[in-house]
């Protein structure tokens, strides 16, 4: 009987060693994979983080970019507005100066005409008076 309790001690303690080399190895594994996790775990950490600064930059840059844009846009137009101003303005002082051109030109023309017409009004009196002293004289 000794000997049968010695074989199933014996077969006791292999399996037993068996089992603690395979809970060894097992918690080798975790831990290595625990470790592998946490370094995964910071890299992708660190990924992330380069993520957000890479989109921040682009962000800032997109924002730059768009209020240079603005800017220059804005200057342009109000360019336009001051050349837009400027035309409007000499039109209207090429406006003034044709009408006071035209004013000028059609009082010469006034002028001319009145001093004409004149001395044939003075004709005209001259021979109402005379038919009339002889309508006078007649009468």
């Amino acid at each position: 009987m000794n000997t049968q309790l010695a074989f199933a001690f014996g077969m006791l303690a292999m399996v037993a060693i068996t089992m603690l080399v395979v809970i060894v190895v097992g918690m080798v594994k975790v831990i290595r994979l625990g470790n592998k996790l946490e370094n995964l775990e910071q890299t992708i950490g660190r990924e992330v983080e380069m993520i957000h600064r890479h989109a921040s930059d682009v962000e800032r840059n997109f924002y730059s970019e768009l209020n240079d844009t603005r800017r220059n846009f804005d200057k342009h137009t109000d360019d336009v507005h001051k050349r837009i101003d400027d035309e409007v303005r000499n039109i209207n002082d090429e406006i003034h100066n044709t009408r006071r051109h035209v004013d000028s030109r059609f009082d010469k023309f006034e002028n001319k005409i009145m001093t004409k017409v004149e001395p044939d009004m003075a004709a005209i009196d001259l021979v109402i008076e005379k038919t009339t002293k002889k309508q006078l004289l007649k009468d």
